[in-house]
């Protein structure tokens, strides 16, 4: 069902989905901004869905990492067709450092939008 531009949205109509994200490369910080960059970039496309509304990390296959999710780009009353993720360090609440490989890991994010 698409979207109708309207908030307050109720859940009920929409459709909610869980991926688990592989992640490759290495981490490139957040630099604040409209919208922000670096992160790690998801797409509604790998939730299945045309647009989210509304987007949950779970954590991380290691356990060291909390995703931080932000709506790229971040409209008032619009769903975003994309994802920025935040990797937090879980024993500190840090932001990942820069440059750390992410090769082999995988988090896992919940999305809720329009399919």
């Amino acid at each position: 069902m698409a979207f109708d531009g309207s908030y307050p949205a109720p859940p009920g109509n929409k459709r909610w989905s869980v991926i688990d994200v592989a992640l490759s490369g290495t981490y490139t910080v957040i630099t604040i901004g409209t919208p922000p960059t670096g992160g790690v970039a998801v797409s509604a496309a790998q939730f299945g869905l045309q647009s989210i509304e509304a987007a949950w990390g779970v954590g991380s296959d290691n356990g060291a990492w909390i995703p931080v999710v932000f709506m790229k780009p971040f409209n008032l009353n619009q769903p975003s067709p994309n994802l920025i993720v935040q990797l937090t360090v879980a024993l500190t609440g840090a932001e990942l450092a820069a440059a750390q490989s992410l090769t082999g890991r995988k988090i896992r994010l919940i999305a809720m939008g329009a399919y």
